[in-house]
This record gives C-alpha cells, structure tokens and sequence, in this order.
C-alpha cells in the first residue's frame, strides 16, 4: 500500500487512480491560481450571456451580480469554485437552483480542451 507524501491517506490496492486524484487535489489551489484547474464553475462568457433570452426573461432577469476573468474571457454566472472531476461540477450546477449557470461541455472549460 502506497502512503500520500501529505496526509495519512492510503492508498487502496487496486485503486491508482483514486490514488493519483487524491494527490491532485493537494495541488487544488495552487492550480486554480494559475488557471490550470480542469473543473471550474466558470459561468458562461458574457456575450453569450447577453445573447441568450434567460437574459432578458426569469429566473434571471437584469444583470449578474458578479462577473469573472477566465482564460482570458468575461464570464458570468459562476462561482470560480474548482473541482476534481467533471460529474461534481455538473452536480454542482444542478444543485445551485439557477445560483451558478453553465455549461460543463463547453470548449471554454479548460477539462474539456486538456488532453489529459
């Protein structure tokens, strides 16, 4: 059994990747703060936003109350919170009730261009 280099976790036989996620998520913040998280609840770019008719229609009417810089691109909508994997971020979303908006398989999301 193969021991984390940070905490007491170990590593369960049979079980790398886990393993391999789990020492990922030490360098979470660090990661983020370089923009290099895969999963982050990054909104929607703003022009897409303006575009659409949520803009103008409820639950989302007016604007945003926030915005964010992301991969070089105005976002709005989201809460810049970086996950681990893809499916949290969609459960995530899903639970926000409309408090964060996006899109997990749009190609601005970084998980989806990285070729890891």
């Amino acid at each position: 059994m193969r021991k984390c280099e940070w905490c007491d976790f170990q590593r369960p036989k049979g079980r790398r990747v886990e393993f391999e996620r789990h020492v990922k998520a030490h360098y979470r913040e660090e990661r983020a703060a370089n923009k290099e998280e895969e999963w982050v609840c990054c909104g929607i770019p703003w022009r897409e936003w303006v575009a659409s008719a949520e803009a103008r229609e409820p639950p989302n009417p007016g604007l945003p109350r926030t915005s964010n810089v992301y991969r070089r691109q105005v976002m709005v909508g989201g809460c810049m919170e970086s996950f681990a994997r893809k499916e949290t971020l969609v459960r995530h979303l899903a639970k926000s009730h409309g408090k964060c908006i996006g899109d997990p398989n749009a190609p601005y999301v970084c998980g989806n261009t990285s070729s890891s």
